[in-house]
């Protein structure tokens, strides 16, 4: 298909800047003194325990290596698109890139540009252009479901990751013992609902509790979550794939 071989184009520019920046960043904040003379301003601009600033930077240094990953496989699904093979692939590397974990400074290119080719994804023409002919033969709608289950259940597994982060970093902060009293309930809160996304991509698969999934997603619009603001997108997308007939089919 004529528009895939496009994203195939537009993946392979963002994948080259996606390793660019994974690599860089990463180098200048360990190998030159750039590193440490951030260090030592966030050690003046906030007053933490000892350790803790260290802990962070090598937290972002490893974000910045989730991204080459990310971008790896935005490169290989420009091979897939440009040669109609491994769906799979292609599939995997559009969830990927909708998540600023690793994109970072990329992702407000790389969160559009997954949503775009995951929605062409899911259409039956290019199920056919990958070699796929029992497409013809799916429930319409299921395709599509499947896309939902997918980006639930790794946007669930991405907000575990995020939740121990954040609840490692917050042990070592100092403070009074009811702030962080809220604070921990707030990360646990996160926790759950990481876990009920999770859930909530199961049952899409499976077809079921279409009511569940659509409550889950009306939850993930909680400001006080943290995490929210990449839950949100993610959410509206879900739930206008959810509302569309042949979709709401699909359910049992």
């Amino acid at each position: 298909m004529p528009g895939l071989q496009r994203y195939a184009l537009w993946l392979k520019i963002l994948g080259g800047l996606g390793l660019a920046q994974s690599v860089f960043i990463p180098a200048m904040l360990s190998l030159t003194p750039v590193g440490e003379l951030l260090t030592q301003l966030v050690k003046k601009l906030i007053h933490t325990r000892p350790g803790i600033v260290e802990l962070a930077m090598t937290a972002t240094n490893g974000v910045f290596l989730l991204g080459l990953v990310v971008f790896s496989m935005a490169l290989a699904c420009a091979w897939s698109l440009t040669h109609g093979r491994e769906r799979w692939v292609a599939v995997s590397a559009a969830t990927l890139m909708l998540s600023p974990i690793g994109t970072v400074y990329l992702w407000p290119a790389s969160l559009p540009l997954g949503f775009m080719l995951l929605s062409k994804l899911t259409r039956d023409d290019a199920r056919l252009a990958f070699g796929m002919p029992e497409a013809q033969a799916r429930q319409p709608g299921r395709t599509e479901l499947e896309h939902v289950a997918i980006v639930l259940g790794l946007g669930g597994v991405l907000g575990l990751m995020w939740t121990v982060f954040v609840g490692t970093v917050a042990v070592h902060q100092p403070g009074e013992a009811g702030g962080k009293v809220i604070v921990f309930g707030l990360v646990a809160l996160n926790g759950l609902m990481s876990v009920l996304w999770v859930l909530a991509g199961v049952l899409c698969w499976r077809g079921k509790s279409r009511g569940v999934v659509l409550g889950v997603l009306g939850a993930s619009f909680v400001p006080c979550l943290c995490g929210w603001i990449a839950a949100a997108p993610l959410a509206v997308w879900a739930i206008v794939a959810l509302r569309r007939p042949q979709v709401v089919a699909v359910f049992t």
